[in-house]
């Protein structure tokens, strides 16, 4: 499995990501050690880089916050051929308009098999929700954290590991194989 973050405005590739960094550390890679991380910026080819990062990998979840959210989902766009098992966007805010409108919210690409969008709908700057969500695998979660401490809260970072969790078991489950008589 390749777990791809991408962080928004004000958080530079090598920083903190609000949190994130420490959560893969400490919480993802001691349960999944074979699981792959690559960090990004929403400024960055973040499509090329989850090519060259992904290929091989397995499953492929992608985590972003901010700006980082919605360069993943411009990404995934940008991969119609590329599945993408899970899009887990934290507070997302769209590049344009500073997503002050919500109907700038997010129509996913049908590459994005299932999708989480964490938000505070009322922080600022203002996040967006998904927009007609399809099917059981995509939802919407309010959460009362402001935007900068999303990605940090113990309590949202909790719902990330569970997403990990079941998209790793997905990708254990062996289906037996058929037997002709």
């Amino acid at each position: 499995m390749h777990i791809h973050l991408c962080i928004g405005f004000l958080e530079r590739r090598e920083g903190p990501f609000l949190g994130l960094r420490e959560f893969m550390g400490s919480q993802v890679l001691p349960r999944y050690p074979g699981v792959s991380v690559r960090y990004n910026s929403w400024t960055d080819d973040v499509a090329g880089e989850i090519l060259r990062c992904a290929a091989g990998a397995g499953k492929l979840v992608l985590l972003g916050h901010s700006y980082g959210a919605s360069a993943l989902v411009r990404a995934a766009e940008r991969m119609p051929g590329v599945v993408v098992d899970h899009l887990i966007m934290l507070d997302p805010v769209p590049r344009w308009l500073w997503g002050q409108f919500q109907w700038s919210s997010y129509k996913l690409p049908v590459n994005v098999r299932a999708a989480t969008c964490i938000y505070n709908p009322i922080s600022l700057p203002k996040s967006s929700p998904i927009r007609r969500p399809r099917g059981s695998g995509f939802r919407n979660i309010c959460v009362a954290p402001f935007h900068a401490s999303i990605p940090g809260d113990r309590e949202v970072q909790g719902r990330v590991m569970e997403i990990i969790a079941g998209v790793a078991e997905r990708e254990c489950v062996r289906v037996p194989p058929v037997v002709r008589e």
